[in-house]
């Protein structure tokens, strides 16, 4: 009984860790299938402008991050230049947020 106890109050504390987390979580989440994605295949998009066949700063971006989580620095340059940026300024704010903030 009292190591169930034990294993409740520690469940317990990391959930209430993770959800005072939940922005780190999403930025780390939205990271992870970026990095993950193919932005050089044809894919399914919620973008507007991507089904109107019209330039999106918004997918650039997106393709640039791809790209620059896999490596390929010279294309995310030429997808979006500030893809890089973007790549360092959120991983800095998920380090503020968990190892940082209280």
């Amino acid at each position: 009984m009292r190591t169930y106890l034990i294993a409740m109050i520690a469940l317990r504390k990391m959930l209430f860790f993770l959800y005072s987390k939940k922005e780190g979580l999403f930025w780390i989440i939205s990271l992870l299938l970026l990095g993950f994605s193919q932005p050089n295949q044809e894919h399914f998009s919620l973008c507007i402008a991507h089904h109107l066949d019209w330039t999106c700063w918004g997918c650039g971006i997106g393709h640039g991050i791809a790209y620059g989580l896999q490596g390929n620095f010279v294309q995310a340059w030429h997808s979006h230049w500030m893809a890089l940026p973007a790549i360092f300024i959120l991983s800095h704010r998920i380090y503020t947020i968990f190892f940082l903030s209280p």
